[in-house]
């Protein structure tokens, strides 16, 4: 069929980079066009090689098919290239219905992405299976670790991905050394529990299996967030310290150190003060400047401010009041004889 002209042959237009358990696969596209321009339309046999050079050579491999359907001129087949390394350069040539076309067709970039099974930056390491570890001086070891980039000029500036699934975005000195653990970015960040995450910062520590720094922290150990209970929060700031389950710390200073708290630190830290839970499931907040509720300018402690609403004191009966640790100042609503009652000197007084 020498009426046939090789017009135009787009090869690898997408690679499958696969594992052992599945072929690696390149789509090969061409265009088929008779002596009069015209694309043919047929069913024909071809065979496709793949060569180390331009000219010569012995083909490194070849697959025939006894038909490729062309349609209007264009045609796709799949090869399976699964015993064909991509080291080095490679040519692929044509044949179709025992007519050689030529030049070879050199392949470009895209096919080259199967001999990328880890990605290196320069003088980084990725040894896990499949890891990938770019920028400088990085290491990916665990098992599909990622290491984006980031990093610097010696191995002490650098980020590790330690164990599998574990990834660090860039910045420098980042460790993600927990199963599936995320470090975001910014500096001297660890990420050491399982599924943990730094999103960023400095000197920033996530210790607690699903525990979350967001950011803060400072230049210093002393600047550190650190959130070492379980499922633990802190947002942001600078020293703070999440250690119960569940728990929440935010601002300065603020700890956090039994499980289910809520500890905000105000900025009276300055005066060198830790501002911590005593016992589990407080709701703690140091506020200096006062409290307010519907209002900016709260006038006391706790200025609640509404013309929609009330306040509404605690409502229960004699025997639950007389259960709590009443301490002078306390007041409740007694639902029983519907009074308020006080404690006043040792003693709940009706007034």
């Amino acid at each position: 069929m020498k009426q046939i002209i090789y017009i135009l042959c787009l090869t690898c237009l997408f690679a499958i980079i696969a594992t052992s358990q599945i072929s690696q696969l390149i789509t090969h596209q061409g265009y088929l066009a008779d002596s009069t321009g015209q694309g043919v339309t047929a069913s024909l046999p071809m065979t496709f090689r793949f060569y180390a050079d331009s000219t010569g050579g012995a083909a490194l491999l070849e697959q025939g098919f006894s038909t490729v359907q062309v349609t209007k001129g264009n045609y796709t087949i799949v090869l399976d290239v699964s015993s064909l390394s991509f080291s080095s350069q490679r040519w692929l040539e044509t044949e179709v219905n025992s007519e050689l076309f030529s030049p070879r067709t050199r392949l470009t970039s895209v096919p080259y992405s199967l001999q990328a099974m880890s990605l290196v930056g320069p003088g980084s390491i990725a040894t896990g299976t499949n890891a990938i570890a770019g920028g400088r001086n990085n290491r990916a070891r665990g098992n599909y670790s990622v290491v984006s980039g980031g990093g610097g000029n010696t191995e002490a500036d650098s980020n590790s991905a330690s164990v599998m699934y574990a990834t660090v975005g860039g910045g420098n000195q980042n460790r993600a050394a927990g199963y599936a653990a995320t470090v975001s970015g910014g500096g001297a960040n660890s990420a050491t529990g399982i599924c943990a995450t730094v999103g960023g910062g400095l000197v920033n520590m996530a210790r607690g299996d699903y525990s979350v720094v967001a950011g803060g922290g400072g230049p210093f150990w002393s600047d550190s967030n650190s959130a070492s209970g379980l499922f633990s929060t802190i947002p942001g700031g600078r020293n703070n310290k999440a250690a119960g389950n569940y728990s929440f710390a935010a601002g300065w200073r603020a700890r956090a150190n039994h499980g289910g708290t809520f500890v905000w630190a105000d900025s009276a830290s300055a005066s060198g003060t830790d501002f911590f839970s005593t016992g589990t499931n407080q709701f703690l907040i140091r506020a200096s400047g006062g409290v307010g509720i519907g209002t900016a300018s709260p006038q006391g402690a706790l200025d609640v401010s509404s013309t929609t609403g009330a306040f509404i004191v605690p409502r229960m009966t004699t025997s639950q009041r007389n259960a709590l640790s009443a301490v002078n100042g306390m007041i409740i609503y007694n639902t029983e004889t519907n009074q308020f009652n006080f404690y006043e000197n040792g003693s709940w007084v009706t007034k």
